[in-house]
């Protein structure tokens, strides 16, 4: 009967063992095993048969496989169980001999081994193969990292080699100034020197425009206060020409001795970008000079119709200031027809434009003045502005009345007199 139980106990903790369940296993044949040693102890031939050693494995091995707190609850019931059964003696209480253990039958040591067997195979085989399955999951990822790596790396070569921009490694010297030790991308095509030419002549300091030294060492005295900084210097290319870059530098701090010990950073070449600042800013220059100088009224509106810019003429037209008039609009300054004023603005939303559109302005402590406005609708940094010039034509409308005045009177005395006048080309 021992002998078929603990045969089924072992099968039952193959299978916990083949689906996985490698430590409840362990557990269960710990327990049964305890639980089996026990009785035969008991009912067997006591304290005196080679019952009582079997406990020893037992709790040996329910130390490596279940843990040292199973291994002291395992310890801890085998001593109680011990004195338990001595003092009952002592009482006079002889428990039947039902397994007489110093005849223990091969088939039941086999089935005892063979329990204590399968806890540390098992576990064995299961670290094993966990073992090589993590192995194998190790050498796929790592594999994986290595394939990404080098996909990035080309990735970088490719990008740097068609870029404008070129990356730099400098350390710190002796005297304080960086030494470049790496640079990459497109270096040569922005300076025109190899990296051993740009070294032999003494590095990026030499390069750097006269002008800009002064620039170069206030960036060096932020990167020496571990903080990332980004400049723009002009530098001499190896043909002469001056080219601009704007370089984006981050410190490399030596924490333990608290100081800069390196730069790592990026350069870009921008002389295009600020060849067409400066083209922008003359131009813009330029639009002033008229803007300021022209003898016609202009103004500068939102689409809102305020007023972000007039120029002097126009305020000589109007008898105002300039803080009077710039963040207002047209229905603030009371000096238009507000009606016709809406109306020529719906025109230009509609049309994008008007030309040449009679307006009549009433200036501060003045008489009137007809001004002959055409307004367009632009676009300047990214929003819509309305640019309206208006020529002052008052003088020629006062003309033109007093010629049609003259006319009229012409006409009334010619058509009073009973004389007639003529005129005559003679040959």
């Amino acid at each position: 009967t021992i002998e078929l139980i603990s045969l089924g106990a072992a099968v039952l903790a193959a299978y916990w063992m083949r689906a996985g369940h490698v430590r409840s296993a362990a557990k269960f044949l710990a327990l049964y095993a305890w639980l089996v040693v026990s009785p035969l102890v008991y009912l067997g031939d006591g304290l005196s048969s080679i019952a009582p050693s079997l406990y020893a494995p037992v709790i040996v091995l329910t130390l490596l496989f279940v843990g040292w707190r199973a291994s002291l609850i395992s310890a801890g019931a085998t001593l109680l169980f011990t004195l338990t059964f001595l003092i009952a003696r002592e009482l006079g209480h002889h428990p039947p001999i039902i397994f007489p253990l110093n005849g223990l039958t091969p088939w039941t040591i086999f089935a005892m081994g063979l329990i204590c067997m399968l806890i540390p195979i098992a576990s064995v085989y299961h670290n094993v193969m966990a073992a090589l399955q993590s192995a194998r999951e190790q050498l796929t990822l790592r594999e994986q990292a290595e394939s990404a790596l080098r996909q990035s790396e080309e990735r970088f070569r490719l990008i740097t080699s068609i870029t404008s921009d070129y990356t730099f490694t400098s350390v710190i010297q002796p005297d304080g100034l960086p030494k470049n030790v790496a640079i990459s991308g497109a270096f040569e095509a922005i300076t025109g020197y190899t990296f051993e030419e740009y070294a032999a002549m003494g590095g990026y300091r030499a390069s750097i425009h006269p002008d800009d030294v002064a620039e170069d060492d206030r960036v060096l005295d932020i990167l020496k206060t571990n903080q990332p900084v980004v400049s723009e210097l002009r530098i001499y290319t190896k043909s002469g020409e001056i080219r601009w870059t704007r370089a984006n530098a981050t410190p490399v701090w030596d924490n333990t001795q608290n100081r800069l010990v390196g730069i790592i950073g990026a350069v870009r070449d921008i002389t295009a970008e600020k060849s067409a600042e400066q083209a922008l800013h003359e131009n813009e220059e330029k639009f002033r000079t008229i803007f300021d100088l022209a003898p016609y009224g202009i103004t500068v509106q939102q689409s809102g119709g305020q007023f972000l810019d007039v120029n002097q003429a126009f305020l000589d037209i109007t008898g105002t200031t300039r803080e009077e008039v710039v963040g207002h609009n047209a229905a603030e300054l009371d000096l238009f027809d507000l009606e016709h004023i809406k109306s020529l603005m719906r025109e230009v939303a509609t049309n994008g434009r008007i030309v040449n559109r009679e307006l009549v302005v009433h200036p501060r402590n003045a008489p009137p003045r007809s001004l002959l406005i055409s307004s367009q609708r632009v676009f300047l940094a990214g929003r819509v502005i309305v640019l309206t010039v208006g020529v002052d034509i008052t003088e020629r409308k006062q003309a033109e009345q007093a010629l049609r005045e003259s006319e009229e009177r012409f006409r009334l005395i010619s058509s009073a007199t009973s004389d007639y006048t003529f005129a005559a080309i003679v040959n």
